[in-house]
């Protein structure tokens, strides 16, 4: 069964079924039990710690699931487009400006606008965001968590999804 957002959690792998649908299914990882265990179109699927967090493709609500597909919840009230994880901490980017971007922290479920802006590509490293700014032509900026403050650290744009990791950006 072809398949998107793949996530894994003990013995089980989790993924939407590539097709209009984009619907949630499981299947063991040495491939059996194969189950379709959601109705709703999904998309950024995360699992940790025994939930799945992900964005509901029809309306961009961000919700979190038992494994089994139950226990349905939404977590926030806007429009995303992306979720990211990182030390407990999950990340949603916003639709739009006004949805901006939002950290839940998942020890202590306070959530937490950080900006009110549109953003593209996020990426977390430690305590500090890295991000495109679609309206300063796709300029990459950096943001900390703790000062709560951030600037542009490049002067050429960024299209494209990019990662940062150990200290390089991959683009």
């Amino acid at each position: 069964q072809p398949g998107n957002y793949f996530t894994c959690e003990n013995s089980n792998l989790f993924f939407t079924i590539s097709s209009p649908s984009g619907k949630l299914a499981k299947v063991g990882l040495n491939g059996s039990n194969l189950v379709r265990i959601g109705q709703t179109p999904l998309k950024y699927l995360i699992i940790h710690n025994n939930l799945l967090y992900a964005i509901e493709a029809d309306d961009g609500q961000v919700i979190s699931l038992q494994p089994d597909g139950n226990g349905r919840r939404q977590l926030v009230d806007l429009q995303a487009i992306a979720l990211t994880l990182s030390d407990e901490r999950l990340f949603i980017t916003g639709a739009d400006a006004s949805a901006g971007l939002t950290m839940i922290n998942l020890t202590d479920g306070k959530s937490e606008t950080l900006l009110q802006q549109q953003i593209s590509s996020l990426n977390v490293c430690g305590d500090w965001l890295y991000y495109a700014d679609p309206n300063n032509e796709n300029y990459l900026n950096a943001w900390s968590l703790q000062e709560k403050t951030g600037w542009v650290i490049s002067r050429f744009s960024i299209e494209k999804p990019f990662v940062i990791s150990g200290g390089f950006l991959y683009y």
